[in-house]
């Protein structure tokens, strides 16, 4: 009942040979020798392209081009596109004032607002109540400023009043000295 065994009578068929390859074809004269020890610095290394934006869109068409097989001899970017050149304008001759035109300033337009049309407004509640919260708080502190004002009002018109006072006496004090001065020393 062995599945697997073998019967020990029957021969094994014999596997034929492999037939022998034949060698490959010889290099022409113009490549380099594969079997010498400096083949590595007659290989061609692959071109460096700058790094940046335009370095690697040169580098990107470069390989679209060579596995899509495009003629290398068009260039997918121009030569200007690789290097921008500024567009100065260069001046002939220089200007003479009495042959400039006087140019006008530019006038700016006119703002025209709009009319916005009003419709309902939707604000969350939550949001409404901290609003309100702030309003209230708002509304305590400017009603503190206020009294504070007020009572700065109340100190300044006494401060003036008590300046005014101090002013008057000493002027009457002025008065009394002179009068002194006159009446007494005025005679020595």
């Amino acid at each position: 009942m062995a599945l697997f065994s073998k019967k020990s009578d029957q021969k094994e068929p014999a596997i034929p040979k492999l037939p022998e390859l034949p060698s490959l074809p010889s290099l022409p004269a113009h490549f380099p020798d594969m079997d010498s020890a400096d083949s590595d610095s007659d290989i061609p290394e692959l071109p460096s392209f700058p790094s940046g934006g335009m370095g690697d869109k040169f580098s990107r068409d470069t390989i679209k081009n060579a596995i899509s097989g495009d003629d290398e001899d068009e260039p997918a970017i121009s030569p200007d596109e690789l290097i921008p050149r500024p567009s100065l304008p260069v001046p002939q001759k220089p200007m003479q004032l009495d042959k400039m035109k006087l140019v006008a300033p530019m006038e700016r337009p006119e703002k025209r607002t709009i009319p916005r049309e009003t419709g309902p407004v939707f604000v969350r509640i939550d949001k409404f109540e901290e609003a309100l919260e702030v309003f209230k708080e708002t509304r305590k502190k400017i009603e503190e400023i206020e009294s504070l004002l007020s009572q700065t009002k109340e100190i300044k018109q006494k401060e003036e009043e008590e300046l005014s006072t101090w002013e008057e006496e000493i002027q009457d004090m002025k008065q009394q000295i002179e009068k002194v001065d006159r009446d007494i020393f005025s005679r020595i």
